[in-house]
């Protein structure tokens, strides 16, 4: 009886070890956890370059996919080092640079990885639909909960709405529009079209304007390269009786009423006045502004000003500006707001090679998309180059990560390697 259960055990475990269930869902894993904890996403980060050096010594597996976006990790990388070492901050700052390191091991490995036998790009998004879809019924779900004990619709949209998971909207619609792009393009489910729609709904909800359009480019191009228009009603149909819905009667109607386009005065204005609320086109106008002032004012333009000296300029021009500065209830106002655009924040600290370099790494993956006629690829780049404008990405520990493993992992998604799309 006792060989035959340890006979039992050990063919078990075999059968367990012959599939690729461990690595296909450890890569799932390293941007879905991301999305609930920044301690447990450097733990899958770190479970996933420690098992790639296993496998790397153990099969030596070819790397079929392009290196340039190693080497232009590793030469950022590079670049943000040298800049903390020069101006003396590199310890006082340890937890940036840190935030960095994603740069120098995470694309090599997630490449390794990606090019064993045992690695099925339908498993893997597979398992990372499913893991966003639940992460979204339950953000739903303890959304729907707070509504009904405080009749407060606020918790049904936007930040509210994204905070049981990550607290940040545009950062979660980013992953559920990778996830609806993959449902787009790789059979899973006899559901597909249902969990499309959940997704849908859950990225209208989270109110992101940029997302919007983003969503928008991915239907428009699927229905365009599959050339289905008369099945466009499937996808447009719910979207466009519930997004009227949703703009007539809740938050997302306000953020939209907000907008307003006013170059001149944002431009040209001395002083604006602590009461004076910015909308998002207009903050974001502003910041070109400060970006242009601070490089000029310290002749920067080269190298930039430093990653220690970038934020307390900004807040210098943001008190120049007599702009809102804190009270009560937000005691820091605009102070603690960055340039609010990668490219911009990368142009500030450091400088135009550092720019140009973020820029290759985004151009770089779309071009490789178009080349190879990976439109998961080439739809994931427009969508993070557009980020890119609204967003200082490379600046969090998420949006690093995110982008390299998706500019990485999307790649295998190339007819001929991934027979799915």
């Amino acid at each position: 009886m006792k060989f035959l259960l340890k006979d039992r055990i050990q063919s078990g475990i075999a059968h367990i070890k012959s599939t690729d269930l461990y690595l296909n869902l450890l890569l799932a894993l390293v941007p879905c956890s991301a999305l609930y904890s920044r301690r447990l996403n450097a733990i899958f980060v770190f479970l996933t370059i420690i098992f790639s050096l296993f496998c790397w010594f153990r099969y030596r597996p070819a790397i079929n996919f392009s290196k340039p976006l190693i080497y232009l990790s590793l030469a950022l990388f590079g670049l943000i080092l040298t800049d903390y070492i020069v101006t003396g901050n590199f310890f006082t700052n340890w937890h940036f640079v840190e935030q960095k390191l994603s740069l120098l091991f995470l694309p090599m490995a997630i490449i390794i990885l990606i090019s064993l036998p045992s690695f099925n790009f339908r498993i893997f998004s597979k398992w990372y639909i499913y893991i966003t879809l639940a992460l979204t019924l339950f953000a739903f779900s303890i959304a729907l909960v707070k509504y009904y004990l405080t009749r407060d619709i606020n918790f049904l949209f936007y930040h509210q709405l994204a905070e049981p998971i990550y607290g940040h909207a545009v950062y979660v619609s980013m992953f559920v529009l990778v996830a609806i792009s993959l449902l787009l393009f790789v059979k899973i489910s006899p559901y597909q079209w249902l969990i499309i729609l959940v997704l849908v709904l859950f990225l209208i909800f989270l109110s992101s304007k940029l997302f919007y359009l983003n969503l928008l480019i991915v239907i428009i191009y699927y229905f365009t390269i599959n050339n289905s228009w008369q099945k466009i009603w499937i996808l447009l149909l719910p979207i466009l009786s519930f997004s009227i819905l949703v703009i007539l009667c809740n938050p997302i109607k306000d953020r939209f009423k907000e907008l307003h386009f006013n170059p001149s005065y944002i431009l040209e204005t001395e002083k604006f006045g602590t009461n004076v609320y910015f909308d998002d086109i207009s903050f974001h106008l502003l910041q070109y502004r400060n970006a242009y002032k601070i490089l000029h004012d310290q002749r920067a333009w080269i190298f930039g000003v430093s990653k220690a000296k970038s934020q307390d300029l900004l807040v210098k021009q943001y008190r120049k500006l007599d702009m809102f500065t804190g009270d009560k209830i937000h005691p820091e106002g605009y102070l603690l707001y960055n340039l609010h655009n990668q490219f911009l924040e990368s142009l500030v600290y450091g400088g135009i090679l550092q720019c140009l370099l973020i820029l290759s790494l985004t151009i770089y993956l779309l071009v490789y998309g178009i080349s190879n006629k990976n439109h998961l690829l080439i739809l994931f780049s427009i969508s993070f180059i557009l980020f890119c404008l609204v967003e200082s990405v490379f600046e969090t520990q998420v949006g690093l990560v995110s982008f390299l493993f998706f500019g990485c992992i999307l790649g295998k998604a190339i007819s001929g390697e991934c027979n799915t799309c």
